[in-house]
């Protein structure tokens, strides 16, 4: 669905705590031949508006008027930079999408970072090594660590990241006497889901209700 505002006058924004804006560098299709090279995303408490510089708001609302899922944006003024294996909010960044978009869940973001420490033995059952692949889920999910309660399981994908990182992060478990087996949100079916060896790299499915170690992770929503 497309609809559009009209031309208003032009708005001049300023960075503020709620406000965040920046350059737009690619748009979807149906929007390309409204802009010009000058024109700015804004993000605003929940809402997008796209601004041109020479003819003001072009287009405002939520995801059932912009396709805000394709909008990235790889400038937002006075938005914090961070830099993958250095500290981030709450944890150590291990990955840079290297542009701000939307997704599902995530809301607004462009960095993720790992938290510094497993998820604490036994707080679901009286495994040494703790959860399984539902509780992992839950657990992060009922996180809040570091004035931030955003946290989930990560992807397959981002364990990988998180491995590579494994050092600069810190607080894995790395021999093979300790299981480090640690699970992802990634599912394969029904029975099984995967994780990642954090001694050898490898990853491989597991039966959900196996115990194994947890790590939690966030997307830096913040600008």
């Amino acid at each position: 669905m497309k609809r559009f505002l009209g031309l208003l006058a032009v708005i001049f924004i300023t960075s503020t705590a709620n406000v965040a804006y920046g350059q737009v560098k690619e748009l979807p299709g149906y929007l390309s031949p409204f802009f010009s090279k000058d024109s700015y995303y804004i993000a605003n408490e929940g809402r997008v508006h796209i601004v041109d510089g020479e003819m003001g708001l072009l287009a405002s609302g939520t995801g059932d008027i912009l396709d805000l899922k394709s909008l990235k944006i790889t400038y937002i003024k006075d938005a914090t930079v961070y830099t993958v294996g250095e500290k981030g909010e709450a944890g150590i960044v291990f990955f840079d999408k290297g542009y701000w978009s939307i997704e599902e869940g995530r809301g607004f973001w462009r960095y993720l970072e790992a938290d510094t420490s497993d998820a604490p033995t036994g707080a679901f059952t009286d495994h040494s090594f703790a959860y399984t692949w539902d509780n992992a889920k839950t657990y992060c999910n009922d996180l809040s660590e570091g004035g931030h309660e955003n946290w989930f399981l990560p992807k397959i994908d981002e364990l990988g990241k998180m491995y590579d990182l494994r050092e600069k992060i810190g607080g894995f478990k790395t021999s093979a006497d300790d299981y480090p087996w640690y699970w992802s949100s990634s599912e394969f079916d029904y029975d099984d889901a995967w994780f990642q060896y954090f001694n050898v790299g490898y990853q491989y499915l597991n039966y959900k209700v196996y115990h194994i170690s947890v790590r939690c992770a966030r997307a830096i929503t913040t600008i």
